[in-house]
């Protein structure tokens, strides 16, 4: 399975993963596995999205919605056009370079999925990963944003929060 975390040229080491509880976050129809130690916290304010950190912040992730009708006719490269227009505003003025574009299957869902990097001034090289996943009636997105120094650390959890990703009933 394509991820951003797979295409980078690291062997992650063997890490103990803290056990996960279901966090379900009815507006955007979906629940995920969350680490035991992990915050979630609904965001409230010009949009309203789920905040999932790792203990330090090291990891953060956005669970967010659209009220629209999923997909609908859009095509691949529209889908694809729209998560790079979605990370440009999350990511503000930093340069994302995109390094690859996919489709995947994550519990019976479709998912259009960008992966790429930028460079902060302050943190450094960070990679993030954007998946719009159709949920129902509705679209969800789910970005998240690692350091290159946290990589190796978090590399196996955010892969297994990202594949833990369920439509609620």
């Amino acid at each position: 399975m394509k991820r951003f975390l797979g295409v980078l040229f690291m062997v992650a080491a063997v890490a103990v993963i803290a056990q996960a509880k279901v966090y379900s976050y009815k507006p955007a129809n979906m629940s995920l596995d969350i680490p035991n130690g992990w915050t979630t916290e609904e965001v409230k304010g010009k949009e309203t999205y789920l905040e999932i950190k790792s203990p330090n912040s090291e990891v953060i992730m956005y669970l967010e919605y659209y009220d629209t009708g999923g997909f609908g006719d859009y095509s691949d490269s529209e889908e694809y056009e729209f998560l790079e227009t979605r990370l440009g505003e999350i990511l503000s003025d930093q340069d994302l370079d995109i390094t690859d574009q996919f489709t995947e299957k994550i519990n019976g869902m479709k998912v259009y999925a960008i992966t790429g990097s930028y460079t902060d001034p302050e943190f450094g090289k960070a990679y993030v990963y954007c998946g719009a996943f159709e949920t129902g009636k509705q679209l969800s997105t789910l970005t998240v944003d690692v350091l290159d120094s946290d990589m190796k650390k978090f590399k196996t959890q955010v892969n297994k929060i990202i594949d833990s990703a369920k439509k609620l009933k």
